[in-house]
């Protein structure tokens, strides 16, 4: 009889407060990690002991994750933390050694609290700030500039002892739609999104990146039918195949409504894994991504997910995981 593969094992979940609530344990224990928002981050000591109740929850490495980007996406509260500025006002100012700077400091500061994972920073290249949902989460319009302070706010993660992730490939810039309440679509044409939305991302993967998110954003000229989280094109069409990323895919959060109101449980997983996909991240709905774990082991057992790909994700994570601080 073949033995079960921890199919959660490739999840990241969040947590409903500021305490590890029983409920939340058995998922904290076979997750590869856990995703903290503002609802779950208080005091610096109510932190620390938090995150210090997910690792002895888990009895192993774990992703501990936040989006602190700066700006308006930032989930330590402020005060008692600093309101960092935004990807774009670091941007108007164009210096590198800033950019690094404030990364290292983000990234000492959640080290600081336990959390050892930034899903940032944020490589979308936006085509007009005034109308891009991104907006000042964008290093800004010029893909060179976009990938230079990229590389900058890495270089500041990695001194910090952060891991940090790249998002959303191949780039959500150049749309209005917010993803979280619809599909978004980025309309233009494929050499228009290689040069613009993508070339960010291509310039840093040789970085050693250990991780990259993907977008839940249609681009119709590449793949017709699909958004690029579920999109073999895109992800090992263009991630895997083409710029040589060997490290791990997270989805952007599955419960937006770009993916969970058109897409079920069953196409999810078997879509995302065989598109080269790593990691499932459901932020707030834990029975969400119980029927997300469970479709995936309904699609191991009929045979629509090979057991070799979900080893192959298995061992990527497990490689990621071996590298971030306990």
């Amino acid at each position: 009889m073949a033995v079960p593969l921890p199919i959660r094992r490739l999840f990241v979940v969040g947590i409903p407060g500021l305490r590890l609530d029983e409920a939340s344990r058995p998922w904290v224990a076979e997750a590869a990690g856990v995703i903290l928002f503002r609802r779950n981050l208080g005091t610096p000591a109510q932190i620390r002991a938090l995150t210090r109740d997910l690792r002895a929850a888990a009895g192993h490495k774990l992703l501990i994750a936040v989006d602190q980007e700066g700006g308006r996406v930032r989930r330590l509260p402020s005060p008692p933390y600093p309101a960092y500025p935004a990807a774009g006002e670091l941007a108007a100012r164009g210096i590198e050694a800033e950019v690094e700077a404030v990364a290292e400091e983000v990234a000492t500061t959640l080290a600081g609290l336990g959390i050892n994972t930034n899903l940032a920073p944020v490589l979308d290249v936006v085509d007009d700030p005034a109308t891009s949902v991104i907006r000042d989460r964008s290093f800004g319009r010029d893909p060179a500039t976009v990938a230079r302070l990229g590389a900058a706010w890495v270089r500041g993660s990695e001194r910090g002892g952060v891991v940090s992730c790249l998002k959303h490939f191949p780039g959500h810039g150049a749309t209005r739609d917010d993803s979280h309440l619809s599909l978004a679509v980025v309309k233009d044409a494929e050499a228009t999104v290689i040069a613009r939305d993508r070339a960010p991302f291509a310039a840093l993967i040789d970085r050693s990146i250990p991780m990259v998110m993907t977008a839940h954003v249609r681009y119709p000229a590449v793949d017709p039918l699909l958004p690029a989280t579920l999109s073999a094109r895109i992800v090992r069409g263009w991630l895997r195949d083409e710029l040589g990323f060997t490290g791990v895919v997270v989805s952007d959060d599955l419960e937006m409504a770009a993916i969970a109101r058109y897409f079920s449980p069953e196409a999810v997983v078997r879509r995302f894994w065989a598109a080269g996909g790593d990691l499932l991240l459901v932020g707030e709905d834990q029975h969400y991504a119980a029927r997300l774990a469970e479709a995936a082991c309904a699609a191991l057992d009929d045979g629509g997910l090979p057991p070799a790909r979900v080893e192959e994700s298995l061992a990527r994570v497990a490689q990621l995981l071996a590298t971030v601080a306990a």
